[in-house]
């Protein structure tokens, strides 16, 4: 069974990514993609869960503190927790260290194109298996 080394990234609108470098053969790529939706929701649930509780207790500032201080806390813990790298990013990040690489910005600016197209924003899901270049 031919074995290569890949590497998944999922994207969802709400600015998470979930990737691991990992070695499977083709047969295991719907779970890892499988396993990286249900990471970035998980994100997305604990997020907003933090995001409604600082609104409701410290309105809009509070939220903003959400997603300076908690955000990377939560992506931390889901990291360490599934051995996957979660982060988040945007198309204008307010931290350059976020910015989003290629492949992030490729698929939030076609993410763009699709809303104004008129799908739903919460519906959109990409997720992509990278097969790079080994030196032999």
């Amino acid at each position: 069974m031919f074995k290569s080394a890949i590497a998944l990234t999922a994207l969802a609108l709400v600015g998470g990514t979930a990737a691991i470098p990992v070695f499977a053969d083709e047969a295991t790529v719907p779970a890892l993609k499988a396993e990286a939706e249900g990471l970035v929701k998980d994100y997305a649930v604990q997020l907003k869960a933090a995001l409604a509780g600082a609104m409701e207790s410290a309105g809009p500032l509070g939220a903003l503190s959400v997603c300076r201080e908690q955000a990377p806390i939560i992506a931390a813990a889901l990291s360490r927790r599934s051995g996957w790298s979660i982060a988040r990013t945007s198309l204008k990040p307010r931290n350059a260290a976020s910015a989003p690489d290629d492949y992030e910005r490729k698929v939030m600016e076609d993410f763009d194109a699709r809303i104004a197209n008129g799908e739903k924003a919460a519906d959109l899901v990409g997720a992509e298996v990278v097969k790079p270049e080994l030196n032999t």
